[in-house]
């Protein structure tokens, strides 16, 4: 049973409550929401359409988890948002739910933090361990792998797919894929080194790191071809697992389009906006 549900929250008795779910005052729960065992709604959090909240996660005031698309194809189908576990959702975020023309849902996975007015748009897919901070935006269907930074006031546009363990500086505009293991900033934003300081967090090993500052200075600062840069890498025996990722990711990025592996060119035929 939930621990505590304040006198002045309104909670539709169709909702699922788990184990020590505490609601606090001026929360507003639809009748379609499920919550985990031990998540927090501090207060005024507003939970509608179908939304699954996983275990443990803290959700600040003003809120608002659910709500339609901001998409002019949305007929009011039944998409959806998931949340997993041990995520920090603070004040004044809005995270929406997903549209048919994509998975039809918006997913957030675990241990993320996203700061005060963080914008979590429809179809957007956040994996784990990941920190957005203040008044960053993520467009509809943009991509965030799991150890992921966003800085402060970070606008990404829709279909962009940011890659893991990568770093944006805060007031960037991010237009284009940005890759694995990179720091980017600026508008328009410039791949600036590789993100050291999380690689080796993480425990990356030494020779992957200078693997990684190789590919870096052939790509982005000698602006070899792709192609060109993994046979010199081959060369020097510095295509670690790292650096096989990172030229996937690219590979991914340049059959797309606008610098995007994704997008509406992507989507079977059959689908219509």
């Amino acid at each position: 049973m939930p621990s505590g549900i304040a006198k002045s929250a309104r909670v539709d008795s169709r909702s699922v409550l788990g184990e020590g779910t505490e609601i606090g005052p001026g929360c507003v729960i639809g009748p379609d929401v499920r919550i985990g065992r031990g998540t927090r709604l501090i207060g005024h959090v507003c939970l509608t359409g179908i939304v699954q909240i996983g275990e443990n996660n803290t959700i600040h005031p003003f809120t608002a988890i659910g709500g339609p698309p901001q998409d002019v194809s949305y007929r009011d189908e039944p998409t959806r948002v998931e949340i997993g576990d041990n995520n920090t959702i603070a004040t004044r975020v809005t995270i929406h739910r997903g549209t048919e023309k994509d998975a039809g849902v918006t997913r957030i996975g675990n241990h993320n933090h996203l700061a005060n007015g963080v914008h979590v748009a429809h179809d957007c897919q956040v994996g784990d361990h990941n920190w957005i901070e203040v008044d960053s935006m993520l467009a509809g269907h943009v991509h965030l792998a799991s150890h992921v930074t966003v800085g402060e006031k970070v606008g990404i546009h829709q279909w962009v797919t940011v890659g893991e363990a990568s770093h944006i500086g805060g007031h960037s505009k991010i237009t284009q894929d940005v890759p694995c293991y990179m720091r980017a900033e600026g508008n328009p934003p410039v791949i600036r080194s590789i993100n050291g300081q999380a690689l080796k967090q993480s425990g990356t090993t030494s020779e992957s790191l200078a693997a990684l500052r190789e590919a870096h200075r052939l790509l982005f600062v000698v602006r070899m071809r792709l192609e060109e840069c993994a046979e010199v890498l081959n060369d020097l025996d510095m295509l670690t697992d790292e650096v096989l990722a990172l030229v996937k990711f690219l590979e991914s990025q340049q059959a797309g389009r606008n610098g995007r592996a994704r997008g509406l060119h992507n989507r079977p035929q059959t689908q219509v906006d």
